[in-house]
């Protein structure tokens, strides 16, 4: 149990005591919790998604085997917010994990493993990047910390892949708490043989205009960077822009190659087919759409839209689909019901069970997008229906953006103008769920703990600081 929260674990073991719920979580199923968290992965760069000619066979089956949300999206573009929504089931608004001076998830909220943790059970995570470490707030729950395995040869997933399923083995017995995170798809985009370049057919550096040069312009519309970093300097050479796009593509194919690997390590131990299974996305990709490129700054959907594929135990609603809006704030208080445990803190998320049973079942859903660290520089993005709704804060001043989905699914289009009673609607329905006279966050600034310099070159070099 982690020391800094024993005054607040007491109290929640003696509420839930109070409340009739004991620790032994009397009818939850007697099995496995396994999250796979795959970073920098756009919701449509899937086959089961209808994405043609790109290859991932794993997760389509995993997706066939559980249920698919086709409509799910991130609580922000990037990753540190976004996993501490996972985690906790709140939007970046309410735990506070920003960016800038906001830089780490307060001990005081109750994340996924602590729940296990709490009962004493087994938790482990294996990861391959520093905002799901102990130093920005995120290894809160299990007893030694998040492993991030040496990835000096580039087969850090595999490592991933080699600790987790170790761990699995290990605890085969007892329930257990497993969070594995594949960041291969991020740029660079450089997946191992043989799917380095299994895309790609053109000639990368044939006569032409320098792609770099271009990606350091003004022209590349990226949100509030420095675009002479070295987050792009891993093209230099390069002239031919499909080449990224193609890339990025293969390092998607690897990614489930990977969690095939996984999933083929679970069944021969036993585990797969009593295992509850989450497979989530962190956030997507821009790759030239709305001028942005391989990168992740802005709430669009090419950045936000992201994979949810959750398998039940027992093949438990196998090959369901859920459509309609549905966010990865609400992951965590659906394992939480899947697996009869009772939440011990107020979450934005929802339970997604309701619709898992009835998919059918026509619900108005929306959900929230943020980014921007600065309180007077920031994005709210709000899906209802079909409408979307993108708010900038800059410098004082509130611009409201409007987007069809149905008609105009790529967001290239703002009807705001045309729509001002939608725009007038959604801003309540905003209201509703941010305080709009505090609309940054209600959390305190915390700097990130032992933040060393190697780690700071590493997400300067992947262009996250500046």
């Amino acid at each position: 149990m982690c020391r800094q929260k024993s005054v607040l674990l007491i109290i929640g073991i003696a509420l839930s005591l109070l409340s009739g719920c004991s620790g032994s979580n009397e009818g939850a199923f007697d099995g496995p919790v396994i999250v796979i968290g795959v970073d920098t992965f756009r919701g449509d760069f899937l086959g089961v998604a209808g994405m043609d000619g790109l290859r991932t066979p794993h997760i389509d089956a995993l997706a066939a085997d559980g249920v698919y949300f086709p409509e799910c999206r991130s609580t922000s573009p990037w990753t540190g917010p976004s996993f501490a929504s996972i985690f906790t089931g709140l939007h970046p608004y309410r735990h506070g994990f920003l960016g800038g001076q906001y830089l780490r998830l307060s001990d005081d909220h109750v994340t996924v493993a602590e729940y296990f943790q709490d009962e004493n059970l087994p938790t482990a995570a294996f990861v391959t990047i520093g905002w799901l470490t102990h130093g920005f707030g995120m290894a809160q729950g299990y007893g030694a910390g998040t492993k991030i395995p040496d990835n000096s040869d580039g087969k850090a997933s595999r490592l991933v892949n080699q600790h987790g399923l170790d761990f699995a083995r290990l605890h085969r017995d007892e329930p257990f708490y497993l969070f594995l995170h594949y960041f291969d798809a991020h740029a660079p985009y450089t997946p191992p043989a043989p799917f380095d370049g299994m895309y790609y057919k053109g000639q990368k550096d044939a006569p032409g205009a320098s792609l770099l040069d271009f990606l350091k312009s003004e022209r590349n519309s990226v949100f509030n960077a420095d675009n002479k970093e070295e987050m792009y300097d891993w093209l230099a050479g390069v002239t031919d822009i499909n080449y990224p796009v193609q890339q990025y593509a293969a390092g998607i194919s690897y990614v489930d190659h990977m969690v095939g690997e996984l999933v083929a390590g679970l069944k021969s131990e036993g585990l797969y087919d009593k295992a509850l299974i989450v497979l989530v996305g962190d956030h997507g990709e821009h790759l030239g759409e709305h001028q942005l490129y391989f990168t992740h700054s802005m709430p669009f959907d090419e950045a936000i839209k992201v994979p949810l594929v959750i398998k039940w135990p027992a093949g438990e609603y196998a090959g369901t689909v859920v459509r309609g809006n549905v966010s990865t704030v609400d992951v965590l208080p659906t394992v939480l019901a899947a697996t009869g445990r009772r939440a011990r803190a107020e979450m934005d998320g929802v339970d997604l069970t309701e619709r898992v049973v009835d998919p059918a079942r026509i619900s108005h859903s929306v959900t929230l997008a943020e980014e921007g660290p600065a309180a007077d520089r920031f994005v709210k993005a709000l899906v209802s229906g079909k409408w979307k709704l993108i708010v900038y804060w800059f410098d004082g001043q509130r611009v409201p953006t409007l987007f069809d989905l149905e008609g105009d699914p790529g967001e290239i289009t703002d009807v705001a103008a045309e729509h001002p009673e939608i725009v007038d609607r959604l801003m309540n329905e905003l209201g509703a769920l941010i305080d709009l006279d505090r609309p940054h966050t209600v959390a305190p600034a915390l700097g990130p703990v032992g933040r060393s310099s190697e780690t700071l070159r590493k997400l300067k070099s992947l262009g996250y600081v500046h």
